[in-house]
């Protein structure tokens, strides 16, 4: 029992710090720990109702059944094998819904890791991740397979293999964040509403002499720039 209890010390102690207080598994008693320098998966059979948050990027992967998920004032009905992004410091919780065969991956990333990610994508290092879920692609899962690998192999080199995975992981998510449709259903009205989208066009309409940018048509219809990328 005492080296169980080592083992678990030794994990946690390589993990992001501020993961530790967030995640509901912190004896790691029905979860594995793979950690880089910026970047953990966990894989986890554990599921709380308690409202979470955390100072990192995370991404809830459901790899059986499919929880929903509340965040602010909004439901989120998730799909199995989809990507759930949250932002730093943003409220979430898991509903109880019956949910018996849970098991699936999160991605925590490091705050400033991603941002400057974003920055060398988009020019922007202040990102915000839309609360939208998109299909766990094959190639996201190839690379998150192969960090694993990485993890558990611990060959030479492998310090510089995690590094260039975590580099390719935080691509692959901004690009798949900011150009997929979401996939899951919004328990709270459409993603996009019929008024919304004659709102935009009329707002285009009126003012195509005039140099538009997305930060104004999404000013004037209450949704995020990125939804109109």
């Amino acid at each position: 029992m005492e080296g169980n209890l080592l083992k678990v010390s030794e994990i946690m102690a390589n993990l992001l710090p501020t993961i530790r207080p967030t995640f509901p598994d912190r004896q790691m008693l029905q979860s594995q720990v793979f950690t880089g320098k910026h970047l953990a998966v966990i894989e986890t059979s554990l599921i709380t109702f308690e409202e979470c948050a955390c100072e990192q990027f995370h991404f809830l992967i459901p790899l059986r059944q499919a929880p929903v998920i509340r965040t602010e004032n909004k439901l989120h009905a998730l799909e199995k094998m989809s990507v759930f992004p949250c932002n730093p410091m943003q409220p979430h919780q898991i509903h109880d819904t019956g949910i018996v065969d849970f098991k699936a991956l999160i991605i925590y990333m490091e705050k400033t890791f991603l941002q400057t990610v974003a920055e060398d994508l988009f020019g922007n290092r202040n990102i915000e991740l839309s609360s939208s879920c998109f299909a766990y692609s094959p190639e996201l899962k190839e690379l998150i397979s192969k960090f694993i690998h990485e993890c558990r192999s611990k060959q030479l080199g492998c310090s510089l293999m995690l590094e260039s995975l975590s580099v390719q992981i935080a691509v692959l998510l901004l690009r798949l964040c900011h150009q997929n449709p979401p996939v899951e259903s919004c328990l709270s009205g459409k993603h996009w509403d019929n008024k919304s989208i004659t709102q935009a066009i009329e707002y285009l309409t009126d003012n195509y002499q005039k140099k538009i940018s997305l930060s104004d048509l999404a000013s004037e219809t209450h949704y995020s720039p990125y939804h109109f990328l």
